[in-house]
């Protein structure tokens, strides 16, 4: 099974939205931050895309409770 970059993102924001709840942006925006400071540019973007997922997706859900 092949996956791409952007499925892997989306896996890992679900994952540390389980794992970490309203924290899992944080989590993922202070791994972005590690892999920069190790000059992991390519890290950094992946990780600041986890973060920016598990932003849309507390949004979405956030919006979704309210539409009842």
């Amino acid at each position: 099974m092949d996956v791409t970059i952007d499925q892997a993102i989306e896996i890992h924001a679900r994952a540390l939205t389980y794992r970490h709840g309203g924290s899992a942006e944080s989590q993922a925006r202070e791994r972005a931050q590690a892999c920069q400071s190790y000059g992991d540019n390519e890290g950094h973007q992946v990780w600041e895309k986890v973060a920016e997922t598990v932003a849309h997706l507390r949004h979405v859900q956030t919006s979704g409770q309210h539409a009842g």
